[in-house]
């Protein structure tokens, strides 16, 4: 056995000031080392030869008896390694060991530090003599790479923030990450570089992190929350009380049965109902997933009214088609009789109670090779049939005969079909299905085909294309000639594929639901054209704290960002503000706060007044349920990534968003900012090719953001921009165009709304809604003063009779800290890294938050606390002063079962 020893002194200097501020280091799953204030990222990698391949470092979530962190580079048979990590006062004493299990050739085997754009973008690294300037704009991703003894890193600010200096030259590379769609420069220390590292053969990297003022260095050690002082019980209730402050059916002004004013049409940017024309209409709802989508008739009616009593007036129906159709038992098209009937039950009910419909025509069906003609055997692969529906004439046809079906079907609880059905408003065509999304599919033998083949057409008739070479672009993502005329040609078979289907919906099935598609991350600023051409509203979709998986897909562990989204420059703001055309509808048809972050508290109050104050026209959270099981028993159901039915603190903060977006409590914002895209160039201009998006989305919580596809911006638009230039455009370019002060504290919703991107607090004032987010100190919104006490919290109170909150005589007030399940499992203490979910009871963060609420009369006024279904459990000590009403709530006031929702009512 051959060792190759590399070693090196890492002294880290934190940008400091007099006093040293205190640091923080952890140990992170992977053998990664994070400093907690700066944010850098130390960890493990290869890059495999020849298409440069990340292969990232997985494993390491708990310290072995050797005191080291067993880590894995790729899957098995690739690297193993070992890390350890020592601390000598402000020292921190690491080796990584890599040994690889076979031969690999690689670009790099190697540590990577990141440097996180936000406070290093515009620093500076000094490579032995030389200097590399850290840019503000992107220009190049090489920046330097050399052999030094001595690297020395300053943030924005021009404080030092990191040194490393080697015993030895070593390689090191700095690296602008941009090109590739990440927010960060890297500094990569190489173990080996450009060769082939052999089996059974050591690398190993020792160094020395110097931190002045470390506070503490924490090891990579599991944390298990269990009930006790800081978490208490949670008892969750199967349903609402009718007419309860939770029964939201007359608050937000439910009118059904769904269909009653004829179909949803859209207007220029808005929904409207045909037979009540001029009147914008919005839609609020959830989505339901596999077996969720298959209950009894019985159940069903219990459930929509569940579901209207939330609030709700829409229901998108997801993941459906694989029960519909035997789960691939037959060719994948046939519907099942009693699955399409229970289905049918769950329609009939969401009608009744007033709630339109939405789905998509293929989520995750079931389709065997050999029914689309393919001389193979299985299932095709879902992403892969998504690919191949677009170019596949068999696909293609297997897609229309499962839609034939359906449409056509009879519900015999509505006397309707599918194509007839005015309560069914929207049809997306494939969910998540934007060409390019799986970038593996591109790489099958028909899709080259048509690539080849359309490249060889346009080639003969635009000399621009003549040097594109007929290979597929490595990645999409980077900005290039040859991935920008690929995106072109991607648009095209959109564009094609959208005009095919619309021709069947209208013409053969004489079917009138609103059509969409493209909905999810790959997004070329081309893809604006077959939005405008084909479809009659523009979807997306986002998350926050998605859930990264590490080993396997849709398995532990995962890991999740789970910081607070509102703290940077973004501001908690979304890029599907740039996916929206300002001359029609804008939906989010999947959208979520996820679990299990710690912050999801937040995202119906951040959601409802985004979408408000751009006047979007519908959202749906993702999502209610993925079973049967949930929708039977939901009290018994734990917190999982998604489903509002095992998650008590997202469903409550979910009425934040009913209040603020679907009654309208928050007026759209007067201004409107527009990108104009000239038809021409999306559809030739490939020398620039962007992402539709930029680094300004903050942009959005001051103007109705918007594209339009045409030389000149939509009638009242404030300001507009043109394509490219547009996306060229800096931050700080933006905010001197239009007069935005840089600052800490910026007032934003015309005047609503105050947000602190540094400390991560949001402030919202409205007639009816009042409330915020911080991590700790007050909330001071108009008429509410919170201060809280201990634990970060979501706080707001809002009107319930439709009254301003002063003259209102019945008000909810809503205190969410953090919701977790007990003996959930983390393997770090920023709970980052998911081990094990736990189980039932649910435990909630104890909190306490004192509450001053201006009224007319606040002596008339009793506050109560709630159950989760809106049952009053005690009556709330109150006092009063002047005009203020003042109590407070104490999520462990019983410490047998948490408190976090209060009524408010004026009883004499």
């Amino acid at each position: 056995m051959k060792q190759v020893c590399l070693s090196l002194a890492f002294v880290v200097a934190f940008a400091v000031s007099n006093p040293v501020c205190a640091e923080t280091v952890e140990g992170e799953s992977g053998a990664r080392l994070r400093m907690r204030d700066q944010g850098c990222v130390l960890s493990p990698g290869m890059y495999v030869a020849p298409d440069w391949q990340y292969k990232g470092s997985r494993g390491g979530y708990t310290v072995e008896k050797d005191g080291g962190y067993r880590f894995t580079l790729g899957g098995e048979r690739e690297v193993n390694g070992t890390a350890r990590f020592s601390r000598d006062k402000e020292e921190i004493h690491a080796a990584y060991t890599f040994r690889p299990e076979r031969e690999i050739k690689v670009h790099a085997l190697c540590l990577s530090l990141s440097l996180p754009m936000e406070k290093f973008n515009g620093g500076m690294v000094a490579m032995g003599e030389d200097a590399v300037k850290l840019p503000e704009e992107f220009k190049t991703a090489h920046l330097r790479s050399s052999q030094v003894s001595s690297f020395t890193v300053r943030d924005r600010s021009g404080k030092e923030t990191l040194t490393v200096c080697f015993p030895a030259p070593t390689w090191v590379m700095v690296q602008d990450n941009r090109r590739w769609n990440a927010q960060d420069f890297s500094l990569r220390i190489h173990l080996a570089r450009e060769t082939t590292i052999r089996k059974d053969e050591e690398y190993t990297l020792r160094f020395t992190m110097n931190v002045p003022g470390l506070e503490r260095f924490a090891a990579c050690e599991p944390v298990v929350l269990r009930r006790g002082r800081e978490w208490i019980p949670l008892t969750v209730a199967p349903d609402i009380e009718d007419g309860s402050a939770l029964d939201f059916r007359r608050v937000v002004g439910q009118d059904a049965p769904a269909g009653k004013y004829g179909r949803v049409i859209a207007n220029g940017g808005h929904f409207e109902f045909e037979r009540k024309p001029g009147i914008p209409r919005r839609f609020y709802g959830v989505n339901i997933c596999f077996s969720a989508n298959q209950i009894e008739r019985e159940l069903a009616k219990r459930f929509a009214k569940r579901l209207a009593k939330v609030g709700y007036n829409a229901l998108r129906i997801h993941h459906h088609d694989a029960g519909l159709t035997g789960n691939g038992k037959t060719d994948g098209t046939t519907l099942d009789p009693e699955a399409i009937d229970r289905l049918d039950g769950i329609v009939a009910a969401c009608i009744d109670e007033g709630i339109y419909l939405t789905t998509d025509l293929f989520v995750s069906r079931r389709v065997p090779y050999r029914s689309i003609g393919m001389d193979k055997d299985g299932i095709i692969p879902m992403n892969e049939y998504k690919a191949l529906v677009l170019v596949h004439e068999g696909a293609f046809q297997n897609l229309l005969a499962f839609s034939r079906q359906f449409l056509a079907h009879r519900n015999p609880y509505t006397g309707r079909t599918y194509a007839e059905e005015p309560a069914l408003a929207w049809l997306a065509l494939v969910n998540e299905g934007n060409p390019g999304n799986s970038a593996e599919c591109l790489r099958i033998p028909v899709w080259r085909a048509a690539w080849e083949n359309w490249l060889s057409e346009r080639k003969k008739v635009d000399a621009n294309f003549r040097d594109v070479p007929a290979t597929v672009p490595r990645n999409l993502w980077e900005r290039g000639r040859h991935s920008g005329a690929y995106s072109i040609f991607l648009q095209e078979v959109e564009t094609k594929f959208a005009t095919r289907m619309r021709e069947f919906l209208r013409g053969e099935m004489k079917c009138k639901a609103l059509m969409t598609n493209m909905s999810s991350w790959m997004n070329p600023v081309c893809y604006q054209l077959p939005r405008a051409r084909c479809y009659d509203f523009v979807d997306d979709h986002f998350y926050v704290d998605h859930p990264r998986f590490l080993e396997k897909s849709w398995s532990l562990p995962s890991s999740c960002g789970n910081q607070n989204p509102l703290v940077g420059a973004r501001m908690g703001a979304q890029d599907a503000v740039f996916r929206r055309l300002l001359d029609k509808p804008f939906t989010i048809t999947e959208y979520n706060y996820s679990g299990p972050g710690r912050f999801r508290g937040v995202g119906g109050i951040v959601l409802g007044t985004l979408a408000s104050l751009q006047d979007w026209c519908g959202v749906w959270r993702f999502a209610w349920s993925h079973s049967d099981a949930s929708i039977r028993n939901p009290e018994k159901v734990k917190m999982g990534y998604f489903d509002m039915a095992g998650d008590p603190l997202s469903l409550a903060a979910e009425r934040a968003s009913l209040c603020l977006f679907l009654r309208q409590d928050l007026p759209s914002l007067k201004r409107t900012y527009a990108i104009t895209l000239p038809e021409e160039k999306l559809a030739n201009d490939f020398s620039f090719s962007p992402l539709n998006k930029t680094e300004w989305p903050w942009l959005g919580w001051f103007a109705k953001m918007g594209t339009v596809v045409g030389d000149r911006a939509c009638d009242g638009a404030a300001w507009s921009d043109a394509y490219p230039a547009a996306y060229r455009r800096k931050a700080d370019e933006i905010r001197e165009r239009i007069g935005i002060e840089k600052s800490d504290v910026l007032v934003a919703g015309d005047g609503a709304l105050s947000l602190d991107w540094v400390r991560g607090t949001f402030l919202l004032r409205t007639a009816r809604t009042c409330g915020g987010f911080a991590e700790g100190g007050r909330i001071r919104a108009d008429v509410l003063n919170v201060d809280l006490q201990g634990t970060p919290a979501t706080v707001w109170v809002s009107s319930l009779d439709g009254n301003p909150i002063r003259e209102s005589k019945r008000l909810l007030f809503t205190h969410l800290t953090d919701v977790q399940n007990e003996g959930i499992t983390y393997a770090d203490q920023d709970r980052r890294i998911l081990l094990a979910w736990g189980g039932i009871p649910h435990l909630m963060k104890t909190g306490i938050a004192h509450v001053r609420l201006s009224l007319a009369s606040p002596a008339s006024y009793r506050v109560y606390a709630l159950t989760t279904g809106g049952v009053r459990r005690r009556r709330i000590a109150a006092s009063t002063r002047a005009d203020e009403l003042s109590f407070t709530a104490d999520v462990a006031a019983d410490p047998s079962d948490a408190s976090f929702l209060y009524e408010i009512v004026a009883e004499h």
